[in-house]
């Protein structure tokens, strides 16, 4: 479920035509900006970097973006016709695919710069991971039940309304409905969130020899969840659940106008998407990452694994 989340966040992402488009023309250099934020990099290093991003930019725009414009009207179109669990689980497993894909097409490149990476650039790499489980903490650990809950409900009105429009009050009393039958799963994603950074740190260890850090990357990204308690699984699939089971009870409710409303947003996303779309000689440029619409990135916040979390 976090998957398909974090790729409905990849395909459908900035809040306006325009801005789509200019979005994706800048990434070719936020990208690097954002790694770097992480770990700075030598001249040479950034070369690589930015060698590495252009080739992910041309894929992606190649091989992604007419899938996200094909995705995004058929998602309308079972919106407008009263979206069932069979439709939603059929969306899911189309970007589970995606996503797999995009992580196999980053994980070569992301160990070809990790391989390069001297001991004091993983030390400040993981340094700034520490920095992160501080912030981490203080934002999820350390907040009451009711704050989450009330920030959750916030969240997926903010999420929903950015599709539907203004929401009906049986809507957002679903929404309420939906947020008091999470379970908060704070000890345990702690627990999962430093387990995987354990392994990150080992994986870094081996950093010189390319095929093992290939392959603890993937694992990292793409087995992760198979290293789940059986008690966290079981709890992790109950709340994924409940996140379809409001999708679906959304959808269900939406009036004309709120379909009017998706299918002029929908439109415009798909356009874009299909504006963006490499053509030879390639005159656009299309993004690898995109900051995730809130509806995709905040049902999953209350407690699902964040990236350094799992998979």
């Amino acid at each position: 479920m976090k998957r398909f989340l974090l790729v409905l966040g990849v395909a459908t992402s900035l809040a306006g035509c325009s801005t789509v488009r200019v979005g994706y023309n800048q990434l070719d250099w936020l990208i690097p900006v954002w790694f770097q934020s992480y770990v700075p990099l030598t001249e040479e290093q950034e070369v690589r970097l930015r060698q590495h991003t252009d080739e992910l930019i041309a894929w992606h725009c190649r091989t992604q973006l007419s899938r996200y414009a094909t995705w995004l009207r058929q998602v309308n179109a079972d919106f407008q016709a009263g979206i069932n669990h069979t439709q939603l689980l059929g969306h899911y497993f189309a970007l589970d695919r995606a996503w797999i894909e995009l992580a196999e097409a980053v994980i070569p490149r992301v160990a070809d710069i990790f391989a390069g990476l001297s001991d004091d650039q993983v030390g400040e790499l993981l340094e700034n991971m520490e920095k992160s489980n501080a912030e981490y903490r203080k934002e999820y650990m350390d907040s009451s039940d009711e704050k989450m809950r009330r920030e959750n409900i916030k969240s997926a009105t903010d999420g929903f309304s950015r599709w539907f429009g203004r929401l009906t009050p049986e809507q957002k009393a679903a929404i309420e409905r939906w947020s008091h039958k999470l379970k908060f799963m704070r000890a345990e994603r702690w627990e999962n969130r430093l387990r995987w950074q354990g392994e990150f740190r080992a994986t870094l260890k081996l950093r010189h020899d390319r095929e093992k850090l290939t392959a603890g990357l993937r694992r990292l990204t793409l087995e992760w969840d198979q290293k789940y308690s059986d008690a966290y699984r079981r709890q992790y699939l109950a709340n994924s659940i409940l996140v379809m089971d409001l999708i679906v009870e959304m959808g269900r409710t939406m009036t004309e106008v709120q379909k009017q409303y998706m299918t002029r947003k929908t439109s415009r996303y798909a356009a874009d998407f299909d504006y963006l779309v490499c053509r030879p000689p390639v005159d656009q440029v299309a993004g690898l990452l995109l900051p995730g619409i809130r509806v995709a990135e905040t049902l999953v916040k209350y407690d699902q694994p964040e990236v350094g979390d799992r998979q």
